[in-house]
């Protein structure tokens, strides 16, 4: 069974002096805070657009954030409408965009994932999709 997932509010709020300049993105992300949201997605969205052009102080005070995204959020693999498996979710640099092509050449070299459509899912680990 699935736990509700909620990011850790300690984790925002030390973003809110650094990114007021992105208050729609930091508000998003403190919604999320406030209760279970099964909207990973948008979480992950939300980072990359903070950290699309941050500098250096910036980034350092994303690292905890990252920490938690990485920990909890995977990709999961849906192909002939069944599970594949998960991916992890992995930041690097390059946007959210470059982001999604990664993962997408990742799954399309994948040697045991043939199918002529594969959905991919961003979701909290809590899913009940075994890896």
């Amino acid at each position: 069974m699935s736990r509700e997932t909620v990011i850790p509010e300690q984790l925002i709020l030390p973003l809110c002096e650094p990114f007021k300049r992105q208050a729609d993105w930091i508000l998003d992300l403190h919604a999320m805070t406030q209760q279970p949201n099964r909207r990973a997605g948008r979480c992950l969205k939300c980072f990359y657009t903070l950290l699309e052009g941050a500098d250096e102080r910036k980034r350092k005070v994303l690292g905890p954030l990252k920490a938690w995204i990485e920990a909890n959020i995977e990709l999961e693999i849906v192909s002939n409408d069944i599970c594949s498996g998960t991916l992890p979710v992995r930041i690097v640099e390059g946007g959210f965009s470059a982001f999604c092509e990664r993962v997408i050449d990742q799954v399309r070299d994948h040697p045991c994932i043939i199918a002529p459509r594969i959905d991919l899912k961003v979701q909290y680990k809590d899913s009940d999709c075994a890896a």
